[in-house]
C-alpha cells in the first residue's frame, strides 16, 4: 500500500470507530413515537405491527453483525461489542436496579 494511502486510512479510522451505524440511527427514529407515549397500548402490552416492524429491525442488524464473528471469537466480547453499539445508539432504557433488586 501507498504511504500516502496508508495515512489516508489511519486518519479515518477513528472516524469511522464512533460513527453512527445507519440502521440503529433509523430504529432510534422510529422508537421516538413509542418513548414519548409509553402507556400506550396497555392493552396488547405495546405490541403494534410498527413496534413489529422496529424488533424485526434490530434482529435484521444483529444478524448482519454475526457475519463478522468467527467460531474462534469470544462470544462474550462479541456480546459486548453488540451491546455497547447499542447503548451508543440511544436505544436502551435509563433502567437501574433498586437497591437489593437483581441486574
Amino acid at each position: 500500500m501507498l504511504p500516502a494511502a496508508r495515512i489516508f486510512l489511519i486518519t479515518l479510522l477513528p472516524f469511522s470507530l464512533f460513527a453512527e451505524d445507519r440502521t440503529l440511527v433509523v430504529l432510534r427514529t422510529a422508537l421516538q413515537p413509542f418513548r414519548a407515549a409509553p402507556l400506550a397500548h396497555l392493552e396488547t402490552r405495546g405490541a403494534t405491527a410498527e413496534f413489529t416492524a422496529i424488533k424485526h429491525r434490530l434482529r435484521d442488524w444483529i444478524e448482519s453483525r454475526l457475519t463478522q464473528f468467527q467460531w474462534t471469537d469470544d462470544a462474550a466480547v462479541f456480546a459486548d461489542r453488540l451491546n455497547l453499539e447499542i447503548r451508543q445508539a440511544g436505544l436502551t432504557c435509563d433502567w437501574s436496579p433498586k437497591p437489593g433488586e437483581a441486574q
